[in-house]
């Protein structure tokens, strides 16, 4: 498991330890772009790679964030992921399976690179959707967000929909919706658990049924975690 090793000053090395505490939890921060900053739950510093491009480099932690700590997500089948220096392109990895063995930047199939999120429950409610880590695949399928308009109008990213396809809902609340004139509840979506089956993806996605009629006053465009499938 990634941990900073009990660590509270900026640039130690991070490590995997068989064993963790809350030196392992961490919050995936959404940027722009689809970018990630990985911040510590215990030293609230962040993952970066202190501008280094080289592979073997170790990955410490930050108090001053920059282009070195900016993280793209790739998800794979199974749930699990990759964790990509936007500065970079590496990925962060792991050379060998011992205790306490430091991250480093690896390039694809060179180290150990996937990695297993788990979620860590910290209050009751749904898990939001802007962190997308806390969803897996429930179907074998591939995770995405799914951008809803106020005229029920859907687009996809992270994911190239078919014809035949089918794109499920996960539970999930919403964290950035405004309540102004909102016609649902933006904790519990209606269209969140439900599965629709793709009619048609050109000129736009089509479903088999007409979604939840969602709007506030500001007619936002409201995101989803999905699993197309």
């Amino acid at each position: 498991k990634m941990g900073n090793n009990g660590r509270m000053e900026a640039s130690a090395v991070m490590l995997v330890k068989k064993k963790i505490g809350i030196g392992g939890h961490w919050k995936f921060i959404p940027q722009d772009n689809g970018l990630y900053r990985i911040q510590n739950k215990a030293s609230k510093m962040y993952l970066a790679n202190y501008g280094k491009t080289n592979k073997g480099s170790v990955i410490r932690q930050t108090d001053v964030p920059g282009a070195g700590a900016l993280w793209r997500i790739v998800q794979l089948q199974g749930g699990s992921i990759l964790i990509q220096n936007n500065l970079s392109l590496l990925f962060i990895g792991i050379a060998t399976d011992y205790n306490k063995t430091p991250l480093i930047q690896a390039k694809a199939l060179s180290a150990r690179i996937a990695w297993l999120p788990e979620e860590v429950i910290v209050n009751k409610g749904l898990p939001k959707n802007t962190n997308i880590v806390a969803f897996r695949p429930r179907n074998k399928g591939t995770i995405g967000r799914a951008f809803v308009t106020s005229k029920g109008e859907i687009t996809i990213e992270g994911v190239k929909p078919r014809i035949g396809q089918r794109i499920y809902f996960f539970r999930q609340q919403l964290a950035a919706a405004d309540k102004e004139g909102i016609s649902f509840n933006p904790k519990r979506p209606l269209v969140c658990g439900q599965t629709y089956l793709i009619r048609k993806v050109l000129p736009k996605i089509m479903l088999n049924t007409p979604l939840p009629t969602m709007r506030n006053k500001k007619k936002q465009t409201f995101m989803f975690v999905v699993e197309v499938f």
